[in-house]
């Protein structure tokens, strides 16, 4: 990895209550500076502990073809950014044209998923957008990571239910076990439709699957918990549950509409799992994102902040711990940069 080792450089912040303005670090495109500009659209992220390095999605293809699935090393700075490598081939892109990818996390085992939002662009009626409310939104992929000439690409990838009907998005609608009342699948993200925003993994093999929206009475923010089979079988629901949002600071009504933005496993916690969560606003407002640890079995949630101020963080890793202390990498979805964190006492 040649390319991204360069210069060594860590900004760590200690997270034991409110989060202080920090200096965030931007991420570009590997390559020369002149033409380049710091991403934006930064909208999954989760951490390789074989490669050490920190593997993300955008969700936005057009710009860098390739750099739907990246890759970057957080303790390495380049002209003043995290430099990403792009891990998927030109023919890859193309093939498969992922379109609003969201999350991703890495199982154990090493496969990783990653799943797009799965939400319409308007009501569709009288007709769908003809540019964002097609099958490629609203499905995901399965995929794994291999070297090849010293650099991480994506090796295998899939589709999730390539090859069955209903797509991912119908799926959750009709076969997840879920009641969606007053037809909210039917609405825009902004407008308490389907949105999906984070992804991570449990100890038994199956995936979490976090919603932005629709929100549940409370509020609290619902999580699915599905298993994925052959690109020729549907998921399986194992069952739904939610993260309660109520309790989180809050000066208004609309401020207490919050969803999953992100979330990931905590290696090593035992029983019960927890997950580290990012909170944020259903609708396009970007401010007063929290950071929540999640106990999954006893529902308890604990507020370890805000994010700092203009930090959009819309995908989460946990890159290490010691000392009860949780190594904590964060991306931003508005501006393109990187935030690393120390989350204290977690347990």
């Amino acid at each position: 990895m040649t390319s991204l080792r360069r210069i060594a450089a860590a900004c760590v912040l200690l997270l034991t209550g409110s989060v202080p303005v920090v200096a965030q670090t931007c991420i570009a495109p590997a390559g020369g500076t002149a033409g380049y500009r710091p991403f934006r659209e930064l909208s999954g992220l989760t951490w390789d502990p074989v490669l050490h390095l920190a593997i993300g999605v955008r969700d936005e293809r057009l710009d860098y073809p390739g750099y739907e699935i990246f890759a970057f090393d957080p303790s390495v700075i380049d002209g003043g950014c995290h430099r990403a490598l792009p891990l998927l081939s030109e023919s890859l892109s193309t093939h498969f044209q992922l379109d609003d990818l969201e999350s991703i996390t890495r199982t154990p085992e090493g496969v990783y998923y990653a799943l797009a939002s799965l939400s319409l662009d308007r009501v569709p009626s009288p007709s769908p957008s003809p540019v964002r409310d097609r099958w490629t939104r609203f499905q995901g992929v399965r995929f794994t990571i291999a070297q090849v000439d010293d650099q991480p690409t994506v090796d295998s990838i899939e589709r999730i239910s390539a090859n069955s009907r209903p797509d991912l998005r119908e799926w959750v609608i009709s076969s997840s076990g879920r009641d969606w009342p007053n037809d909210a699948y039917r609405r825009r993200a902004e407008s308490g439709g389907i949105n999906v925003e984070g992804l991570t993994w449990r100890a038994d093999g199956s995936l979490l699957m976090g919603f932005r929206g629709p929100l549940d009475a409370g509020p609290s923010a619902p999580v699915l918990a599905l298993r994925i089979g052959s690109p020729d079988s549907q998921p399986t629901a194992v069952g739904w549950t939610t993260i309660d949002v109520a309790g989180l600071p809050a000066t208004n009504k609309e401020e207490q509409e919050r969803g999953i933005r992100a979330m990931a496993h905590i290696p090593g916690a035992g029983a019960p799992e927890r997950y580290v969560v990012v909170a944020g606003h259903t609708g396009a407002r970007h401010d007063n994102l929290r950071l929540i640890l999640w106990d999954s079995s006893s529902g308890l949630v604990q507020d370890r902040g805000p994010l700092p101020d203009g930090f959009v963080g819309e995908g989460i890793a946990v890159i290490g711990g010691r000392d009860g202390r949780l190594d904590v990498l964060l991306v931003d979805d508005l501006r393109g940069r990187a935030l690393r964190l120390w989350i204290d006492n977690w347990r």
